[in-house]
């Protein structure tokens, strides 16, 4: 069992006054979600963004980019290491002469952990001067394997595939706008969780596709003050979805063998076996190789005939 605690907030979106008040809000919701018990706090999209004037124009680039991110986002790192909690900090920033979307994923005590660049950029922002990214590695948080996807970008197939190749156990994405069903897709197909932060609907999708924590300001009682904008889930990492095609038959001796060391639910709509390891000794890994049973994605991968194969490409 690798069991964590993964909440989002969705920082309100409203027009701030200056940077400081923003971080000052976030670092209220990170501090109530450690005190919750989470593990990980992702934020939305570009944090560095606000109205500072009203909402009649957005701030000039030199006012929101800043030469050095860990300087004007020190209040937040300190919050964050007061709370305890890992944190994925969205930002725009300047690297080399370009300006790039990016998030930082900082340790509970602080150390970066790596960060994650958006590579697939929409119209508009390509229009306000933003350059996509390079590729990042995955980033490795206490032994779980982090990967990364920004707002526009779970259109895109190809950013969640090449991750769980690499063998990603979690995806991150903040987010200005709520991902679609699409998201819930990309969750269920490559079999892995993904948290997406953004300030009207953060959601928290499991590896079959299903939504285990949802909320934010579109919610009428958030609006009015009830309730806080952090949705949080806790995730074990040593879980695996199988086809129940080829699967069916080894359930029973498979829990007949491991018992309370497994836990074992059924999706039926997607004829899913969610099978977990409750023991912090056991691989899940190991329990479905003794049965021969494969996850899911590389199931299906091998189940494809080579014209099947080719007609997809």
């Amino acid at each position: 069992m690798l069991r964590r605690t993964v909440s989002c907030v969705a920082l309100h979106n409203r027009d701030y006054v200056s940077f400081e008040e923003k971080l000052r809000e976030a670092v209220r919701w990170i501090a109530v979600a450690g005190e919750g018990g989470s593990d990980l706090v992702v934020l939305p999209e570009s944090i560095n963004t606000y109205a500072g004037d009203g909402g009649q124009s957005p701030p000039r680039t030199s006012d929101i980019v800043h030469e050095s991110w860990q300087s004007s986002c020190e209040f937040l790192l300190d919050g964050a290491r007061s709370a305890g909690v890992a944190v994925a900090i969205p930002l725009l920033v300047h690297e080399n002469g370009l300006l790039l979307n990016r998030f930082y994923l900082m340790s509970r005590e602080g150390e970066c952990l790596g960060w994650y660049n958006k590579q697939h950029l929409p119209p508009g922002e390509r229009a306000q001067g933003v350059h996509p990214g390079s590729v990042c590695p995955l980033m490795n948080w206490d032994g779980v394997r982090v990967g990364g996807a920004i707002c526009f970008e779970t259109w895109f197939p190809s950013v969640f595939e090449s991750q769980r190749m690499c063998g990603a156990n979690l995806i991150l994405v903040p987010s200005l706008w709520p991902g679609g069903l699409v998201l819930n897709a990309e969750a269920i197909r490559n079999s892995i969780p993904i948290a997406l932060a953004y300030p009207a609907w953060s959601r928290i999708i499991d590896i079959d596709g299903s939504e285990i924590a949802s909320g934010g300001y579109r919610n009428e009682t958030l609006r009015f003050g009830f309730g806080s904008p952090i949705v949080s889930s806790s995730i074990n990492f040593n879980r695996r979805a199988v086809h129940a095609d080829g699967a069916q038959q080894h359930i029973h001796d498979l829990q007949r063998a491991f018992g309370g060391r497994v836990g074992i639910a059924f999706n039926q709509p997607n004829c899913l076996f969610l099978i977990e390891s409750l023991d912090a000794d056991l691989n899940v890994l190991d329990v479905l190789e003794r049965f021969g049973l494969q996850p899911f994605p590389e199931w299906f991968a091998s189940t494809q005939s080579p014209f099947l194969a080719a007609g997809d490409r």
